[in-house]
């Protein structure tokens, strides 16, 4: 008798405890119950509750409740209410048709063990929670917007995390999920700007691409021994990550020093963008660097490849802004498309670039936007490059890159195709393009500054996009009336809506009609890309058409005379030694 009474005696003392610790402490024996159970101490007393400890059954309309009580209603009606923390550790959700939020035309209600979607979106008032014992999801959205959550105790019991769940906790430092959680929707933890580390469960295998998204402040990523797959860009939108750590059991990845690597370490996969080595050396047994992996290094300054390396993958060094050098040593093979991309308009801090010997297959874009000049070994059966840095493949028909800081082009005369993305960002104002030159690769004057480019008679088959961003354009000369079948739907569609509207396009006596609707020159509904279409005049028996053209400040007549801009009027001259056309504004 004295030891049930003993026990009844520290219960009681317990609960005082706990309910001294909270403003409201609220236990329900029945679901729906919770505004009922809080007006009995005194009405509108949930106004003035700063901090709530509520026990048994709740639905959806006690959802509804504690959302007012947090300083919300519906969506986003403010109320009075002031509840900055919730404990619910002993409360368990239970199934009703009672809606609690509707969001987006949908009615939401509660259903057994689940933390719903939406149940806390908004309450950018409540700062702790501690959720249900009993809780397995956490639903879409369910904390959405709660930019004062600073503390969030999730159970070990939750199994999923759904789409957007902590979407803009801007306040939470760190988020640890349990070892049972298998699935991680996706944006679950996006713009969480004051997130510092994020620690994953054990059973997490994937997370999507924009997992960690607008989380400028993350330092430090930890992934459990069963994570598997991952989008390339994810880290790319992490600025601050400077480790990513792997669980030792983990079976596909491993960790070094912060670097993230395949589990064999053959592929190096994340170097993160603040890491602080400013020099690294890549290890010897790693043989490939993936897509994206050092992308955004914002502090590198150095990188040595090891013997061992023999693809670099796509966008793999794209934006490191502070990379100066780069050693690549024999056996690299493969180069894929952006590997070592700078950002488009700034000046890269790799000068130089040296190809080895063992180059077999550099990807059109592999040096987008790249301000360094290229440098070949002469060993090298598959390239070459010119004295000014130029990249040919190794007979000089192709063009493979230029580098943007060179401002008056000299190909070579064999050159009849363009790769990919050569002349992306290029600085020269005026390009020619002889007619030798037959395809025009997807891209190939991606942003560049040229405001006047000449196709010659040559051309067949043009690609995608390959104006696209010259926000300088004004002239583009078509001496070719290339086939339909060989230039692409796209050819001269621009991305951002007004490059080639403000750009007038040139083409021989005669043709006007034809490139009025001609397919790639203008939409699927007939409507020319350009700003007009006109005849170049005197243009259609000129056979050649040289690179080499007078300096922009001159104009001419078609007796090759210099005559005085300040005439009214536009019409094409084209030079008596057929060296190249001028546009004369008078």
């Amino acid at each position: 008798m004295a030891c049930r009474l003993l026990t009844t005696l520290i219960s009681w003392m317990l609960t005082l405890q706990v309910m001294a610790q909270y403003d409201l402490y609220v236990s329900l024996l029945e679901d729906g119950t919770l505004e009922e159970m809080v007006e009995l101490i005194t009405e509108k007393a949930h106004y003035s509750v700063r901090s709530m400890k509520v026990n048994g059954p709740i639905n959806g309309t006690d959802m509804m409740f504690i959302r007012d009580m947090c300083g919300v209603r519906d969506l986003d009606t403010p109320t009075e209410g002031q509840l900055r923390i919730l404990d619910l550790t002993d409360a368990y959700v239970v199934e009703s048709p009672a809606v609690y939020l509707s969001m987006y035309g949908v009615d939401f209600t509660t259903q057994d063990s689940h933390f719903g979607s939406g149940f806390l979106y908004n309450c950018q008032q409540l700062e702790e929670i501690i959720l249900p014992m009993g809780t397995i999801s956490i639903d879409t959205l369910a904390f959405a917007k709660c930019s004062s959550l600073k503390d969030v105790m999730i159970p070990e019991g939750v199994r999923h995390i759904g789409y957007g769940a902590f979407y803009g906790c801007s306040n939470l430092h760190y988020l640890s999920i349990p070892d049972l959680v298998s699935v991680v929707e996706e944006g679950a933890f996006q713009y969480m700007d004051n997130l510092e580390e994020l620690s994953l469960g054990d059973a997490v295998a994937s997370l999507d691409n924009a997992a960690i998204l607008g989380d400028k402040r993350l330092q430090i990523i930890n992934l459990g021994d069963k994570f598997k797959d991952y989008s390339p860009i994810m880290f790319y939108n992490a600025p601050s990550l400077s480790n990513v750590n792997v669980t030792p059991g983990n079976p596909y990845y491993s960790s070094l020093d912060g670097v993230l690597f395949s589990f064999s370490k053959d592929s190096l996969v994340v170097f993160p963008p603040a890491s602080l080595m400013t020099d690294y050396e890549i290890p010897e047994e790693v043989r490939h660097v993936a897509p994206y992996a050092f992308c955004n290094a914002s502090k590198l300054r150095s990188v040595v490849m090891p013997s061992s390396m023999q693809v670099i993958d796509t966008l793999a060094f794209y934006g490191c802004a502070s990379l100066s050098e780069v050693q690549l040593n024999e056996g690299l093979r493969t180069l894929k498309l952006g590997a070592f991309a700078n950002t488009s308009g700034e000046a890269s801090s790799l000068v130089s670039v040296s190809l080895p010997a063992t180059v077999e297959k550099i990807e059109g874009g592999a040096f987008l936007f790249q301000t360094a000049t290229i440098r070949v070994s002469e060993q090298n059966e598959h390239y070459v490059s010119d004295d000014s840095g130029i990249l040919y493949d190794k007979e000089k028909t192709v063009v493979c890159h230029v580098p943007c800081l060179i401002s008056q082009l000299d190909l070579a005369q064999t050159v009849d195709s363009v790769a990919p993305y050569a002349f992306a960002g290029i600085s020269a104002p005026v390009v020619y393009l002889s007619d030798q030159v037959q395809h025009i690769g997807d891209g190939a004057f991606l942003c560049a500054a040229s405001q006047q480019i000449t196709l010659g008679h040559g051309v067949e088959g043009i690609g995608n996009w390959i104006v696209d961003g010259c926000a300088q354009l004004k002239s583009l000369y078509c001496f070719a009336s290339p086939k339909d079948n060989q230039v692409a739907a796209e050819a001269f569609y621009d991305h951002g809506g007004n490059v080639v509207r403000q750009c007038v396009l040139y083409v021989l006596p005669g043709k006007t009609n034809v490139f009025m609707q001609k397919k790639g020159f203008a939409d699927a509904d007939g409507n020319s890309y350009f700003a007009a279409v006109r005849e170049m005049v005197g243009a259609d028996n000129i056979n050649t058409i040289e690179r080499h053209g007078v300096s922009s400040g001159h104009v001419f007549d078609l007796k090759g005379q210099m005559i005085p801009t300040t005439q009214k009027g536009m019409r094409i001259v084209v030079l008596p030694d057929g060296k190249g056309i001028k546009t004369i504004e008078r």
